[in-house]
């Protein structure tokens, strides 16, 4: 979860579904990117990033959006695991989710228009190749 809308909006499905279903949820940051014209494989230095105050903004922001969320509906929050991980995009979320035996991912689509797709990639593209589970991506309202 970036700090993106398409990723609020995500967010907001993923608390909808998992509340109708009596499901928990983990929320993942992911830093690095998908390169397309990156050859090898990310390596060492995934192991040795320093993610503690990553990880603890996006508990802060997670939490604050998911209080915000729960006091607009009336609903209690389902449990929710925040994580930061390293790597590229689509493989670092389809693989926390088989690590946590999850049924559903969900992703934010920003929307980027062809060229911007064709250069930088889409994580949503990837995570639908990558994923054993079903993938929700959601538009942002103003995609």
């Amino acid at each position: 979860m970036d700090d993106k809308p398409a990723s609020e909006h995500a967010l907001v499905q993923a608390l909808e579904l998992a509340t109708s279903r009596g499901a928990s949820l983990v929320i993942v940051q992911v830093i690095g990117g998908y390169d397309p014209f990156k050859k090898m494989e990310y390596g060492a230095h995934e192991h040795i990033v320093d993610t503690t105050a990553q990880a603890q903004k996006l508990e802060d922001r997670v939490q604050k959006l998911v209080s915000a969320w729960a006091a607009d509906t009336g609903v209690p929050a389902p449990p929710v695991v925040c994580e930061v991980q390293v790597g590229p995009a689509g493989r670092v979320l389809s693989e926390s989710a088989e690590r946590h035996g999850a049924n559903l991912v969900v992703v934010g689509n920003r929307n980027r228009s062809k060229l911007s797709r064709a250069v930088l990639g889409s994580v949503a593209e990837d995570l639908l190749r990558r994923a054993k589970v079903a993938v929700l991506v959601v538009r942002s309202k103003d995609s």
